[in-house]
């Protein structure tokens, strides 16, 4: 038998392989990779030919950005131990900006609020709230907001790298293009994080929210406080 046809349609590189090693690289660490091995080109060529029209490039785009962004993004359940100590570590550093963000809405207005943290201790605070229409996403808004916020804040002060603490799961994803993103708020999200990040390195980690996190707690509260002001207006 002659040479094999490697064809990959779903992987880092989609097309015809003549090395069966070559057609497993484009697929490995690839959760729905797809190819099929043909004795002719023919075939391959029409296997990938019938189905194109099947092949999510968006997802693949994804999956990139999964492997080159995998190091800014922290989106696995963590303790609360681990969360401490992450702070701990980091608030040490001194070219590094710990800060921990989080929104509240209420009608057409969204607040957010910022916790700087810096040898473990609270570095400075952070609050506001705008008027925002139309009223869609209004609690994602407000996240979105306490995020650049603290981002503005680091290249302001000349950090060269931020930590963000967050508890919305998505934040840190959408940034770097690692979920779908199907709305405009969204997509300009990503668009602000892509042209902040020319100025400061930005990293994304998740923390469980409404817990025994102090930091976490006081980005919360300062949010709710402008909310509970807007309410008795």
């Amino acid at each position: 038998m002659g040479k094999l046809f490697y064809a990959v349609k779903v992987g880092r590189e989609p097309g015809i392989y003549r090395r069966q090693k070559q057609a497993l690289e484009q697929i490995r660490d690839f959760s729905r990779g797809e190819w099929v091995r043909f004795v002719t080109l023919e075939e391959a060529e029409r296997y990938l030919r019938d189905s194109v029209c099947n092949i999510d490039y968006d997802w693949l785009i994804r999956e990139k950005n999964k492997k080159f962004y995998k190091d800014k993004v922290s989106s696995e359940e963590l303790s609360l131990t681990e969360e401490l100590e992450y702070t701990e570590k980091y608030s040490k550093e001194p070219d590094i900006l710990v800060a921990y963000t989080d929104g509240s809405a209420y009608r057409d207005y969204a607040a957010y609020g910022v916790v700087f943290v810096q040898h473990n201790q609270v570095l400075e605070q952070l609050s506001g709230i705008k008027k925002i229409y139309p009223q869609k996403c209004m609690s994602l808004q407000a996240e979105i907001h306490a995020v650049e916020a603290s981002i503005m804040y680091g290249i302001k002060h000349q950090y060269k790298k931020i930590m963000i603490f967050h508890d919305l799961s998505t934040l840190g994803l959408a940034a770097y293009g690692q979920v779908h993103i199907h709305t405009p708020i969204y997509r300009e999200y990503q668009r602000s994080i892509q042209d902040m990040q020319k100025h400061i390195d930005i990293h994304f980690i998740k923390v469980k929210g409404h817990r025994e996190n102090p930091f976490n707690n006081l980005a919360d509260q300062l949010a709710k406080d402008l909310i509970i002001k807007k309410k008795k207006k």
